[in-house]
């Protein structure tokens, strides 16, 4: 039987669905995965590359996997980085073929066998071991759950930071009927938890005459005791549905939302291109615990976008405490420059020790949790083995948030 290794490079809810998609389609015709990459006859790499940090992480990956792998073992790259730097990977490895994630489909090509992507039709949530022995640089994998149900692709924004949309261009959207269809299988293979994928959920539907919500009533309809996450919608999208979100909220049919903020400087937001205001996202985020209290809310930071001042970096830290109070979990990113980006020509650049200055301080307070007493916040720290200059920083960043109006 042949053998072939398929590893991932992060975890966004995009990547993770096409990575489980392609192992469906190799086992579909005939291949056996392998976690050893002695046996592989054929090793594909999943990319990303939406910060510099994770396309370094990924070339090394690549690296790793060449110095390793048999001989005669193809090697392809898929993913985001082949569209986003394919020049790095070309000058890096000449003997690796690259298939950016907007034309998945000639991978059916690579696999060969009868069946194509279209034909599967249950992607179970699996994961990835990949692993260098002595080295600390591996990719352990995950193990999840929920199912994953990709819904569309693309992006309608125009993020000065993001290169997401050169990857998979203007939103399309996943017909209902083949949505249903997978939904229809999952549902009697016995999952009940399923994530609503694209890489902008909000703009399901906007190039069909219809919208998420609407999907939402279809999915509900055939199986009322199924619960959806939404990932990725943006303040703004979730703020013009939320009247007829709102009857899914209120019966915990929807139990996980991830709502991107980015920033809470009003400034930034502009600069960054994004259509809303930190007053937006937290009218938003309070409408939803209203109507769903136990709901789980995710969100996104970027700090040390060009030109954000130590005032509005103290915004953002103001906002990260509000947030916990709020019990919102929040994922951190420091700005990296992207190819292709209008932030990667602004004026202001951060050097990379502020950004990682800043980054450290948000880092321990995500580690943190708040509490207000007699209307004053105070900090308790979780890991009190930390640096103590970085908790200095983070108690004199507080400080001067709480001086901001």
């Amino acid at each position: 039987m042949k053998k072939a290794l398929i590893t991932i490079t992060s975890g966004c809810y995009s990547s993770r669905t096409d990575f489980d998609l392609l192992r469906g389609l190799l086992i579909s015709n005939g291949w056996k995965i392998t976690t050893d990459i002695k046996e592989a006859e054929l090793v594909i790499v999943y990319t990303c590359a939406f910060i510099r940090a994770r396309e370094d992480e990924a070339m090394l990956i690549i690296r790793w996997i060449r110095s390793e792998k048999r001989k005669s073992a193809v090697v392809i790259v898929t993913g985001c980085l082949p569209a986003i730097n394919k020049g790095r990977l070309e000058r890096a490895f000449k003997d690796i073929t690259c298939i950016p994630a907007d034309r998945f489909s000639e991978l059916e090509d690579a696999v060969g066998g009868k069946f194509r992507l279209q034909d599967v039709v249950l992607v179970k949530p699996s994961g990835s071991k990949v692993r260098n022995p002595g080295s600390e640089y591996y990719n352990p994998g995950y193990v999840l759950k929920d199912y994953m149900l990709r819904i569309g692709w693309g992006c309608s924004g125009k993020c000065s930071y993001c290169v997401i949309r050169r990857v998979f261009g203007s939103p399309r959207s996943r017909p209902e009927s083949e949505i249903a269809a997978e939904y229809v299988n999952a549902v009697n293979s016995g999952y009940k938890k399923f994530v609503l994928v694209a890489n902008e959920a909000g703009a399901y539907g906007a190039d069909r005459d219809t919208d998420i919500v609407e999907l939402l009533v279809v999915l509900n309809r055939i199986c009322k005791d199924a619960r959806f996450a939404i990932s990725n919608i943006t303040p703004d999208k979730l703020k013009e549905i939320l009247p007829r979100l709102g009857r899914f909220l209120r019966k915990g049919v929807i139990w996980r939302i991830n709502v991107p903020v980015q920033s809470a400087s009003n400034r930034i937001l502009g600069l960054m291109n994004r259509p809303y205001t930190g007053e937006d996202f937290r009218e938003v985020i309070r409408k939803i615990l209203a109507m769903h209290p136990q709901i789980i809310l995710e969100t996104d930071v970027m700090l040390g976008f060009p030109s954000e001042t130590r005032s509005e970096f103290y915004e953002t830290i103001k906002l990260a405490e509000w947030l916990g109070r709020n019990k919102v979990f929040f994922q951190i990113f420091p700005y990296s420059r992207r190819p292709y980006t209008a932030a990667a020509g602004m004026p202001g650049q951060i050097i990379s020790k502020e950004k990682r200055r800043r980054f450290e301080i948000m880092n321990f307070l995500c580690s943190s949790y708040f509490v207000m007493k007699d209307g004053v916040m105070l900090a308790k720290w979780r890991k009190l083995s930390k640096a103590r200059n970085i908790k200095a920083g983070v108690s004199r960043c507080l400080a001067a948030a709480e001086k901001i109006s």
